[in-house]
């Protein structure tokens, strides 16, 4: 039998925890592999994520300062900080710095270009926004959400075609390992009530 405080212990405790979508428990057991494993990045963005629900926006934003004011943070916590910023409406330009120096430490990062394109659809700069999304959708090109994302932009400023050619490609390039492309692309389709032509995706995927 492994000793409760073995690493394999430890982790089955927090999955157990995960599993029954206990945040007391999952942010105990991160706590816990944090004071063992203090520079694993996962553990502080899921200690991020927990302190987000139990202990509200003030300590989400704390711990996420805490965590980029390394010397090199990672590039993750600077994008999720920048994000939490953003939400206020008052901290938009401190938020575009985060990010920007995010992408300064990790240029092919997605979440930092879709995360600047949030913030140019904030200020009304949605070409700005537009070209950011799809920088983002192209970097991580198996992302759903991403291409989703920039597929709506392409419909709110009228180039749904554009869009729709957009995960048409990824479809054809993407298809043949994963259905995610075609659900995906069907379901812009249906949005736009164009449901048979998004049939005949999905019969041409199967």
């Amino acid at each position: 039998h492994l000793d409760a405080s073995h690493r394999l212990s430890l982790l089955g405790a927090r999955a157990m925890a995960l599993y029954d979508g206990d945040e007391n428990a999952i942010l105990a057991a991160t706590e816990t592999l944090l004071a063992r494993y203090p520079d694993d990045l996962n553990l502080q963005l899921s200690k991020a994520s927990s302190l987000s629900v139990l202990g509200g926006r003030a300590q989400h934003l704390e711990y996420l300062a805490g965590l980029t004011r390394a010397a090199c943070p990672p590039a993750q916590a600077l994008v999720r900080y920048a994000a939490l910023l953003a939400e206020d409406g008052r901290s938009t330009a401190d938020a575009r710095a985060i990010m920007q120096r995010a992408l300064r430490l990790a240029a092919l990062n997605p979440a930092a270009w879709s995360g600047l394109g949030d913030l140019a659809w904030q200020a009304g700069d949605k070409e700005d926004c537009l070209t950011l999304y799809r920088i983002a959708a192209c970097l991580d090109d198996t992302n759903e959400h991403l291409a989703s994302e920039y597929m709506r932009q392409c419909h709110i400023l009228g180039r749904g075609e554009t869009g729709l050619a957009f995960l048409r490609n990824r479809l054809a390039r993407l298809g043949a390992r994963s259905a995610a492309p075609a659900l995906t692309l069907f379901e812009h389709l249906d949005s736009l009530e164009r449901a048979g032509e998004g049939f005949a995706v999905l019969e041409a995927a199967l």
